[in-house]
């Protein structure tokens, strides 16, 4: 399994959320307050205890409180379209219930097609499920509508990142900085694009930045570790991943990946020990870090063997490996499957040539080239 801060940041990119979405709920609670009072609604039938807790509140207490809203019959637009929105985006952000999210942003869109923060909000939804290609035609309405609007090139440049499209993922996260440039995770993502491309040192700037802005960020030092590690720098990959285990010792990546540093910098013993916990941990890790470009070795003497080997921007081929072991195939594969993009089914492809799943890999990458 590929830990999420391989692939996203989701507490930062919460905290992001909940930023536009506060002054998008600010918004629709004065319309709530303002329609209350124009059509005289009872004290008792209190509106604005319900716009205060769509504003305030998260989860059933939010969605509780906008469907009561909604139902009035009471509100009409910009303001119901908005407590649809807003309604949606709790259903995707809190309680990751997509299907029923997208329902209330297609009726937001319907009620008023103008609202880029409902197309935005849909393009996430749709991104969580695993639809880039309807998340991304989301992300460009918003921006068509909204070319200012920082979040949804935040998501388009995730949805970019999912296909391997890294190009692509690199200018929108560009230009999300350029609109809001204290943002730690668009640094995070955008590092990790360097960092797959094999551009170490942007992809330390970006982590660097990340930190900066968000000390506690755990993610960053990850795969600040991860890079550190891939460049022979193992004190400071060691002590990256230290932060990385502050607040769970029990996340195999970070244990595995400060093992390997610990071996090469001659700490065999705390490095087997690294090792040993972070397999009890996951199995498959040092398949996955493998799809890295580091392979581990447990030893008392002999030092580890790097496999990173850089051929252009996308590919990583393993130098001095064994003949092909077509039993380790299907474990790779999974892995591979769990990040799809174009990277790693090269790499796999470049392992288990003679392999079972060799033609999938073909496959793969035929249709990410496309």
């Amino acid at each position: 399994m590929i830990r999420v801060w391989q692939i996203v940041c989701s507490g930062e990119d919460g905290a992001v959320f909940a930023s536009w979405r506060s002054g998008f709920i600010r918004v629709a609670a004065l319309g709530v307050l303002a329609a209350g009072a124009a059509l005289a609604v009872p004290v008792s039938a209190a509106p604005g205890d319900d716009a205060a807790a769509c504003y305030k509140a998260s989860g059933d207490a939010a969605i509780a409180s906008c469907t009561r809203l909604i139902e009035s019959g009471n509100l009409k637009n910009p303001v119901l379209a908005l407590l649809y929105a807003v309604r949606g985006s709790e259903w995707s952000q809190s309680k990751e219930q997509h299907d029923r999210a997208i329902a209330d942003f297609d009726q937001a869109i319907e009620l008023d097609p103008r609202l880029a923060q409902a197309h935005y909000g849909r393009g996430d939804a749709y991104r969580a499920k695993g639809d880039t290609k309807r998340a991304i035609a989301d992300y460009d309405k918003a921006i068509g509508l909204s070319p200012k609007l920082s979040y949804a090139y935040i998501g388009r440049g995730l949805a970019h990142w999912q296909i391997a499209d890294l190009g692509r993922a690199i200018a929108d996260f560009d230009k999300a900085i350029a609109l809001r440039p204290r943002v730690a995770s668009v640094y995070f993502h955008r590092g990790n694009v360097h960092r797959v491309r094999n551009d170490n040192r942007r992809a330390l700037a970006d982590y660097d930045q990340a930190i900066r802005l968000n000390p506690n960020l755990e993610a960053a030092y990850i795969n600040r570790g991860l890079v550190h590690l891939r460049l022979g720098q193992y004190e400071r990959a060691i002590a990256d991943y230290n932060v990385g285990l502050r607040s769970d010792q029990q996340r195999a990546n970070p244990l595995f990946g400060r093992g390997v540093a610990k071996l090469r910098n001659g700490d065999i013993a705390g490095g087997n020990a690294d090792l040993t916990a972070a397999k009890a941990i996951e199995s498959g890790i040092d398949e996955e870090f493998q799809l890295f470009g580091v392979l581990a070795v447990e030893s008392r003497s002999a030092e580890p063997i790097s496999t990173e080997k850089a051929i252009g921007p996308k590919t990583i081929q393993p130098a001095a490996m064994p003949a092909v072991n077509c039993a380790a195939a299907e474990t790779h594969w999974k892995s591979a499957e769990q990040i799809k993009t174009l990277l790693v089914y090269e790499d796999h492809l470049a392992r288990f040539a003679t392999c079972d799943f060799a033609g999938l890999a073909a496959a793969r990458i035929q249709s990410l080239k496309k």
